[in-house]
């Protein structure tokens, strides 16, 4: 089981903080020859605490999904879920190089990439899907689900849809962020963001 310091739990947290009163939660069942997984998934009360974050990242139970859209309709992480299988990573991460990207690409739950943006304050959910949608569509990928999916909530009741979370089973777990072109440790990224603030 790793040992991971609650300063890095309160980090990720911080990073992918997101609506707090709904909860996804993903229970792996198999890989196939590709990788990529069948699940089963459900929504749940939250909030998001750090023992949740803690099990996710110590692979106990389903994994963890957040929803990125926020209760005042601000994100302040987003998406783009890039569902290829098996996808060449690295020639995924030399086209985000190329085109001077600032996003972070992850190996997602089933094999595929999620590229993610992370923003220093909370902007508005709309701002940040068109910003997503850009570069999605400047590097080909323009047919990809967008996290936010949703811009607002009007509703209290509305949930919004959520994204499983990195670093499931911790380094293990095979859900990382490549950093240098290659698997980044819980640590190394969460020490690359500092270093970027």
């Amino acid at each position: 089981m790793q040992k991971t310091d609650e300063s890095e739990i309160r980090q990720l947290m911080n990073l992918f903080c997101g609506f707090d009163k709904k909860i996804g939660r993903t229970e792996i069942i198999s890989f196939d020859e590709y990788d990529k997984c069948t699940s089963k998934s459900w929504t749940c009360d939250g909030p998001v605490t750090l023992e949740l974050w803690q099990k996710h990242i110590n692979g106990q139970g389903a994994g963890l999904g957040i929803v990125p859209l926020r209760e005042d309709n601000t994100i302040v992480w987003g998406c783009i879920d890039i569902d290829v299988y098996p996808i060449d990573m690295d020639d995924l991460t030399r086209q985000l190089t190329t085109a001077e990207c600032p996003l972070i690409p992850f190996r997602s739950k089933s094999g595929g990439a999620h590229l993610m943006a992370f923003f220093d304050e909370p902007i508005d959910a709309e701002k940040g899907q068109l910003f997503l949608k850009h570069w999605a569509h400047t590097l080909g990928f323009g047919n990809c689900e967008i996290f936010p999916k949703q811009t607002m909530r009007e509703q209290p009741y509305e949930v919004g849809n959520w994204l499983n979370m990195p670093y499931y089973n911790g380094d293990e777990g095979g859900r990382h962020a490549i950093i240098d072109n290659k698997p980044a440790t819980l640590t190394e990224f969460l020490r690359g963001m500092n270093n970027e603030n």
